[in-house]
């Protein structure tokens, strides 16, 4: 029953994506005649039901953030319901048990961002945008390296020794530099062209080194409780000379 439900949600939540996106600008509106009748029938369906929903939108850019992982988190830190947004940044969970939660939002390799907290009950509906700045994780150089046993990790090349190619002009000129590039892998390991999109680098040549090699590299898929899973990434990748 509970996957029914989880199942029902994730579709109810695509349709009131779908409608807010072209009902929303800087503020959240109203939603519409049709979305209203869809979350209602799905309270009902559900046996009234309540469904955490909102939209994941990028700070900067105000586009959606496809697979990130949404977690809803109790007041001792443990999650109680996840799932992941779907292509245009929607996602739905079910509501919890009555007490006080916040929603976690996870992609791989960079700071936690969480929600302000919130009082919850069973029949609790909430709809909300969340314009989410994901920063890169100041301990990593990189996305951490999991086993292939661990039954949630991040996508990885294929090549495990696969790196980009050093720009000829800037060895020449023995130049360094740095870029962190976000980019989407889908759950069958290709790229998403349109999602990868620069954090920041110290020069452009780097910059361009490194999208060519993210978009013609073959990877594994991010895993998600040992099923394969898309997955959005922020990853840093140096590049540097040894000395003469």
């Amino acid at each position: 029953m509970v996957r029914v439900a989880s199942g029902l949600v994730r579709v109810v939540v695509w349709w009131l994506g779908k409608v807010s996106l072209l009902m929303c600008t800087r503020t959240f509106v109203a939603r519409s005649a049709l979305a209203l009748a869809l979350t209602t029938a799905a309270a009902g369906a559900l046996g009234a039901q309540g469904i955490i929903a909102g939209i994941a939108l990028d700070e900067e850019t105000g586009t959606a953030m496809p697979c990130i992982d949404v977690s809803l988190t109790g007041s001792d830190g443990k999650v109680v319901t996840s799932t992941q947004t779907l292509s245009d940044g929607a996602f739905g969970l079910p509501a919890p048990d009555t007490g006080v939660y916040r929603l976690r939002f996870k992609m791989w390799g960079a700071h936690l961002l969480f929600a302000p907290e919130d009082t919850l009950a069973p029949d609790a509906n909430r709809e909300t945008i969340h314009r989410l700045g994901f920063r890169i994780a100041s301990d990593e150089s990189g996305v951490r390296r999991y086993a292939d046993s661990n039954p949630n990790r991040p996508p990885r090349p294929v090549n495990a020794n696969a790196a980009p190619e050093y720009p000829y002009a800037a060895k020449q000129d023995r130049r360094s530099g740095e870029v962190v590039m976000r980019y989407l892998v889908n759950d069958d390991g290709t790229v998403r062209e349109d999602f990868t999109r620069s954090a920041g680098h110290t020069d452009a040549i780097f910059e361009r080194a490194v999208r060519k090699f993210v978009h013609t590299t073959e990877f594994k898929p991010s895993s998600r409780d040992g099923e394969p899973a898309c997955a959005l990434v922020l990853q840093r990748f140096k590049f540097s000379l040894a000395p003469r």
